[in-house]
């Protein structure tokens, strides 16, 4: 097994590897400074025995977590309370405005992304090709 190593600007908090192409790899980083959260999702091509180029990134102001959709759409939820589909070298599509609340897990499956907050809801979200739509929400508490 050979490792490889990749520089990001923040802390890296989660990653996800591409289930039809397993040599991309999304990570997603924050930290906290000043009160504020900074972050990014990273895209890395990984290849044996080379340093992980970076094919793309977005800033999102602090990403908690993240997941792949399917083959060529990776989700997250970001620091700022949205859900945001990342999709063609990281065009970012939201679902979401900013919010007060803190997604706190995020699961996908199909065209399907679930999310719990930090209040008690879930929240699930429908993804197609052009819009990224919030299809139902309830109390989980």
């Amino acid at each position: 097994m050979t490792a490889v190593k990749a520089q990001t600007p923040h802390h890296a908090c989660s990653l996800a590897w591409c289930p039809e192409q397993p040599e991309l790899l999304a990570v997603a980083n924050y930290e906290m400074r000043d009160e504020k959260r900074y972050g990014s999702v990273l895209l890395y091509r990984i290849h044996k025995e080379e340093i992980c180029p970076l094919i793309a990134s977005a800033d999102l102001g602090g990403v908690y977590d993240l997941t792949w959709l399917n083959d060529s759409l990776c989700v997250c939820v970001t620091a700022k309370g949205q859900v945001v589909a990342l999709a063609d070298e990281l065009v970012i599509k939201t679902a979401s405005e900013a919010t007060n609340e803190i997604y706190t897990c995020l699961h996908s499956c199909s065209h399907d992304t679930v999310v719990s907050t930090d209040h008690g809801k879930i929240r699930r979200f429908q993804f197609d090709d052009a819009s990224i739509r919030q299809s139902s929400s309830w109390l989980a508490h």
